[in-house]
């Protein structure tokens, strides 16, 4: 929708369809901020708008992904952090893909299976899916039956 030289109109654009209550537009309009260099606002944006909380975790997510995008990845890790404490389910996901995208392999598998102990929701699945793509696929292999065998049903059972 932003053409050279139109993006003042977007803006304006997306921020109209924000008043009008359209919580797609955060979204649209964070993203273009963020193209401008302006991350501040776009993060901000996210922030200031009243979220169910169901949206909640969906918000976090935009907000850690702009944060990891411009470097400021310790933000973004007590972001997910904070979503833990929340309790909400997908935040242990999150952080675990946050720290294996940085390098923290092993203390992002340790999250994930410290989440499956406590029973957190659809970690079962995130460790198997993490073990396959570091070329584990034995130790998938056998979670994935071991889940199934106790009613935990991981994606694809």
């Amino acid at each position: 929708m932003c053409r050279v030289g139109r993006s003042s109109e977007t803006e304006q654009l997306w921020r109209e369809a924000i008043a009008d209550g359209r919580l797609d537009a955060v979204g649209w309009l964070s993203d273009l901020l963020d193209q401008q260099g302006r991350f501040d606002e776009a993060r901000e944006l996210w922030i200031q708008h009243q979220w169910s909380p169901t949206d909640a975790q969906f918000m976090r997510w935009r907000i850690t992904d702009l944060m990891e995008r411009n470097g400021r990845v310790a933000e973004a890790e007590q972001l997910w952090r904070d979503g833990i404490t929340a309790g909400e389910p997908l935040a242990h996901s999150g952080l675990a893909a946050l720290l294996d995208r940085h390098g923290r392999t092993m203390e992002a598998e340790q999250l994930l299976r410290n989440a499956i102990s406590t029973g957190i929701p659809g970690t079962l699945s995130r460790l198997i899916d993490f073990l396959n793509q570091h070329n584990r696929n034995n130790e998938a292999e056998q979670l994935h039956s071991q889940g199934v065998d106790n009613n935990e049903r991981p994606y694809g059972a």
